[in-house]
């Protein structure tokens, strides 16, 4: 949507001072964020771009080439990948934990007409044992 703002010149890049990119590792070739970095970003000189902040858990998307995935992303995003490496332990220990729930609504099921495969999956679901 950012890059239709810019494209149709409703908006300036000049006038943003910080750009955030969730799922950065998505830009690169014709994706959105690549977009908007490569027409606009890149165009302005240093003392009117906006910083970027850019997160991502998969920063690699070449198995084969790790290291030309990350040469990448840099490069498209004219930014210096950094991860943590040292003190991962510890990082861990003060980490949040997805805790799973799942609870079953037997009057909420009820509502739907199931089909007989609907059913079977149904029933495979309900034999998963639930953990406090």
């Amino acid at each position: 949507m950012f890059l239709n703002v810019l494209t149709h010149s409703l908006w300036r890049v000049d006038k943003v001072s910080l750009m955030i990119f969730d799922e950065c590792h998505h830009a690169r070739k014709n994706h959105p964020y690549n977009g908007i970095l490569r027409e606009y970003f890149q165009l302005n000189s240093s003392d009117n771009r906006p910083k970027i902040f850019g997160m991502t858990a998969s920063p690699i998307w070449n198995v084969k080439n790790p290291l030309g995935s990350l040469s990448d992303l840099e490069s498209n995003m004219d930014a210096k990948v950094i991860a943590v490496v040292e003190h991962v332990e510890e990082l861990d220990q003060h980490s949040p934990k997805a805790k799973e729930v799942r609870d079953v609504f037997p009057g909420y099921l009820a509502l739907f007409a199931f089909g007989p495969l609907t059913h079977d999956l149904l029933e495979v679901y309900q034999r998963i044992p639930i953990r406090p």
